[in-house]
């Protein structure tokens, strides 16, 4: 092997103080406590993923306020050409 190929060393920095307290702070929490909310938008998604659904609900939920939005001129613009 030629010193070209000898590949750089891996450099990492120390942690500073700060991040290992929060390791600590996070290793303390015993697992039952740490709960994790699904929301019904993740079900959905997760849903429509799976092939359970066509993802209708999925697209309505995400985007029906910006339905209403006027589109830019300058969009309608370009969309003409």
């Amino acid at each position: 092997m030629t010193k070209a190929e000898i590949p750089a060393p891996i450099v990492t920095k120390k942690p500073s103080k700060r991040e290992l307290t929060m390791n600590l702070a996070l290793r303390s929490i015993p697992v039952q406590q740490i709960q994790i909310q699904v929301s019904s938008v993740d079900s959905r998604i997760r849903a429509f993923l799976a092939g359970d659904t066509n993802g209708e609900d999925v697209l309505h939920e995400l985007y029906d306020d910006v339905l209403d939005e006027p589109i830019p001129e300058r969009l309608r613009a370009v969309l003409k050409r």
